[in-house]
């Protein structure tokens, strides 16, 4: 009996395909030998002078920018203090027209005292010599008159905060601020020495008056 195979067609399906499964392969090194080489050649590409110049450069140009900021950050609080500074002292003036006003309209001729003769006031008040007072020193027994002197200096007379340091041994302005703050406050807190400061005051005028 004889047998006849038929081969039927496979059919064709358009939206059927096979898609092969991805795979991943490790390329890198895989001995510590091949390591440690490819460690070295990443040092070494990072290392070339080009690299190494940009760095050096955009290093440089971060330092200058910084640098830039900071000046301009220091300009601008200079010119603040400056700014206060001339604004407190127009204050103070504008405070004093009054008094001056009415000595002036009474007929009165108005003198200030120099800075000398108030530096000579303290300095023989507290048993101490003028040049201790105009001297670098800053000893309890000296910074206190100095001070003091300062604010006499700054509230008897028209003279601006850097004319007084020039007077009071060519001492910055912002070193007379601080000494005048200073009594300002301690007059505030303490009686005794608010008398004490106006007493050297009233002798200050008595001296200017007696010529």
């Amino acid at each position: 009996m004889n047998h006849a195979f038929v081969t039927l067609p496979t059919p064709t399906l358009p939206f059927i395909r096979r898609i092969a499964e991805p795979r991943l392969e490790y390329t890198g090194p895989r001995t510590l030998e091949e390591m440690v080489a490819a460690h070295k050649a990443r040092r070494k590409r990072l290392e070339a002078p080009g690299l190494r110049l940009r760095a050096m450069k955009q290093a440089e140009t971060r330092r200058a920018k910084e640098a830039q900021e900071k000046a301009r950050l220091d300009a601008e609080e200079a010119i603040r203090k400056a700014k206060e500074d001339a604004r407190r002292e127009a204050e103070e003036r504008r405070a004093s027209l009054p008094r001056d006003l009415d000595r002036f309209l009474a007929g009165e001729q108005i003198r200030r005292p120099s800075v000398r003769r108030i530096v000579a006031v303290a300095a023989d008040h507290f048993k101490v010599t003028r040049l201790d007072i105009i001297s670098h020193r800053r000893t309890k027994e000296v910074v206190l008159p100095r001070q003091i002197a300062m604010y006499l200096a700054k509230t008897m007379t028209t003279l601006s905060l850097p004319e007084i340091g020039r007077c009071i041994g060519g001492r910055d302005h912002t070193t007379i601020y601080h000494g005048v703050q200073k009594v300002t406050a301690m007059i505030g807190a303490d009686p005794a020495f608010a008398a004490e400061v106006e007493a050297l005051r009233a002798e200050v005028e008595e001296r200017l008056a007696n010529g």
